[in-house]
């Protein structure tokens, strides 16, 4: 993973595995867009903060729903056929999901603190592409 600059995957970016400063790092292997794991992303999405924090969050949750429905349209086309690419994709379905509710999580609570501003940062016609979109902690 680490010789490979043009591969998609690496290990998860967080400087701890389990607890804040047990000096041991992650060993999850996962997607470079999304820099810490799904254990770790809460990290991530605590640095999303105001109007570009809304957005980035916004993009990522649109990205993570789109890579989820992917996954699951896969493993059910995988179901019969491979049973090893099913349980592949099977196995990643969970994490993405984790993902997902850390994001939504995160969306609800900017929402609870702008209830003024979120209206208008929710607009899709306002809504601008974010196209660097990758966090490292």
């Amino acid at each position: 993973i680490h010789l490979d600059p043009d591969c998609m995957y690496r290990k998860c970016n967080s400087s701890y595995h389990r607890e804040v400063g047990d000096g041991k790092k992650c060993r999850e292997v996962i997607l470079k867009e999304y820099g810490l794991c799904h254990k770790h992303y809460k990290d991530a999405t605590d640095l999303m903060v105001g109007v570009d924090g809304f957005r980035l969050a916004k993009f990522k949750l649109d990205r993570t729903n789109e890579l989820l429905s992917n996954l699951e349209a896969e493993s059910q086309a995988a179901k019969k056929s491979n049973p090893d690419l099913y349980q592949r994709k099977n196995k990643l379905i969970p994490k993405f999901v984790a993902y997902k509710e850390v994001i939504e999580t995160h969306l609800a609570s900017i929402e609870s603190i702008n209830t003024y501003n979120a209206g208008v940062y929710m607009d899709q016609d306002r809504y601008e592409l974010v196209t660097d979109c990758s966090v490292d902690l």
